[in-house]
């Protein structure tokens, strides 16, 4: 939602595009070190604001369809990932409305019906939420007459 996009700042250490890297905290797929029995991803996107379900289906779905089709994932990222011209996480709720909208990927994850009423749903609260008036803008632009 609205808040969520807040984070996503170059230069902290929150994942701002897709990739992945070993003891990375500044990709969206990290793989922390130990003991190959004990190894695992950490999916840093999402943020303790969203539905755990739809990130499961997500995440679950975008592995089987990389499997699927043998998708190479590339190298894993040192360093800071928002330096890279990888595709970047949208830069709001808008933009991610939208690029779910658009997104062939989803179709494979979610029914018809879902995505349309998800994306009705979430394109109704963002614009209800565009029409309010924060207590910043009021400070910032009313108050400073």
């Amino acid at each position: 939602h609205l808040n969520s996009y807040r984070r996503f700042l170059p230069g902290l250490l929150e994942p701002v595009n897709a990739s992945w890297g070993q003891e990375n905290r500044t990709t969206a797929i990290r793989v922390p070190g130990g003991p190959s029995g004990s190894r695992r991803i950490e999916h840093r996107l999402a943020g303790s604001d969203t539905n755990p379900y739809l990130v499961l289906a997500v995440v679950l779905g975008g592995i089987f369809n990389g499997l699927e089709h043998k998708t190479d994932p590339g190298d894993p990222v040192s360093g800071f990932t928002a330096k890279r011209s990888l595709n970047t996480v949208p830069p709001n709720w808008g933009a991610a409305i939208a690029r779910f909208f658009h997104s062939k990927k989803m179709v494979q994850i979610f029914s018809d019906q879902f995505i349309d009423m998800y994306i009705t749903t979430k394109t109704y609260e963002f614009e209800e939420l565009a029409k309010t008036v924060s207590t910043a803008e009021i400070e910032a632009y009313l108050d400073a007459c």
